[in-house]
């Protein structure tokens, strides 16, 4: 899923790849770390496995289609598993500054 979703953002037509969270999910993520400051798009090294693996519940996310697909799987007929690689996926990206493609993704806040 890493490698397809790196491949996506080297092909696509459009500048920057959106992602949207909310100030739940957010918070949910600082809970998971006990970082009341955290910097969700830049958290520090020791917090990402933990971070990571936090993604595979609904809570942290606040994009509604992740958070449905996370929550309900079943109803739209997809593996979690899969749901849950494409988000671990996004996020091994954006944290890695030193990947190019890094550049491409647009993290916001909503």
């Amino acid at each position: 899923v890493l490698h397809k979703l790196k491949v996506y953002l080297t092909v696509m037509s459009r500048d920057k790849f959106y992602f949207d969270i909310d100030a739940e999910a957010v918070n949910h993520f600082k809970s998971v770390c006990n970082c009341p400051q955290l910097n969700i798009a830049d958290p520090p090294e020791s917090k990402k496995a933990l971070l990571l693996n936090a993604t595979n519940s609904y809570l942290s996310q606040g994009n509604e289609f992740f958070k449905k697909l996370l929550n309900n799987s079943e109803a739209f007929q997809i593996r979690p598993e899969l749901v849950s690689s494409v988000i671990r996926a996004f996020y091994k990206v954006m944290w890695n500054k030193a990947d190019p493609l890094h550049r491409r993704i647009k993290f916001i806040l909503m």
